[in-house]
């Protein structure tokens, strides 16, 4: 059992996923301005 529980402490690691809002530049299209598209950046920490 104190083997299990320790294992699950070193496999511990952090996830963080931000997502940014990156605007769709078109200088020939007015909607293309408007639109923003997300983009995901996943970070992990060990």
């Amino acid at each position: 059992m104190p083997q299990a529980r320790r294992e699950n402490h070193e496999e511990r690691s952090v996830l963080i996923v931000r997502r940014i809002a990156c605007p769709v530049l078109d200088t020939g299209n007015d909607e293309a301005q408007r639109s923003i598209r997300p983009f995901y950046e996943a970070v992990f920490f060990d």
